[in-house]
């Protein structure tokens, strides 16, 4: 079972349904006595389907899928010879998708806060200082600030995993970006 699930994962690691990574992902986790190339390769292989099928309902990878990759990941050393070409496309594949899908996370994230930043700003602008309407404003401000350093924080060790010069380069983008946000959202908290 386990060589045929490594088989047809490997021929669809490209297909919206995630059922395949999730039998792969729980074949790597509760079979006893799997060997170790065998684990990793179910497990990456698993983390890449199933990260591209939440990427495809946009949503989120749980950290247990990057706990996971991590752990495949420092096992790589442990793979034969004969398995370390696939090993190491599985580990590329599957840290490109993990990293495109927090970075649409945190994309999403933010835009959905733009309108209600704005706006807090006006407010500001606007209201006495200390009134309930100017700390609700400005405890969207922080919001922001906060988004921003999560962003920060999940994005950036990804920078030094990202292959992909595209990713690389797309990470690094809105990583200046966030950047600049939360500058500016600091500023307005500072005043």
């Amino acid at each position: 079972m386990v060589e045929q699930t490594k088989a047809f994962l490997l021929d669809h690691l490209d297909d919206p349904d995630n059922t395949a990574g999730v039998i792969a992902l729980e074949l790597a986790q509760r079979v006893r006595g799997i060997p170790t190339e065998d684990e990793t390769i179910l497990t990456l292989s698993g983390i890449a389907t199933l990260t591209y099928h939440l990427s495809t309902r946009d949503e989120e990878v749980a950290d247990r899928l990057v706990t996971a990759f991590s752990q495949a990941r420092a096992r790589v050393a442990d793979v034969s010879e004969r398995a370390k070409e696939i090993v190491a496309e599985l580990v590329e594949l599957a840290g490109r998708r993990i990293a495109f899908n927090l970075y649409q996370a945190r994309l999403r994230d933010l835009s959905a806060r733009v309108d209600p930043y704005n706006t807090a700003l006006a407010v500001l602008d606007r209201v006495p200082v200390g009134s309930p309407v100017w700390f609700t404003a400005r405890h969207e401000v922080a919001g922001v600030v906060d988004a921003c350093q999560l962003a920060h924080d999940q994005l950036t060790p990804w920078l030094h995993q990202a292959d992909s010069v595209e990713l690389r380069s797309t990470l690094i983008e809105f990583l200046n970006q966030v950047r600049e946000m939360e500058i500016k959202a600091r500023r307005v908290l500072a005043s």
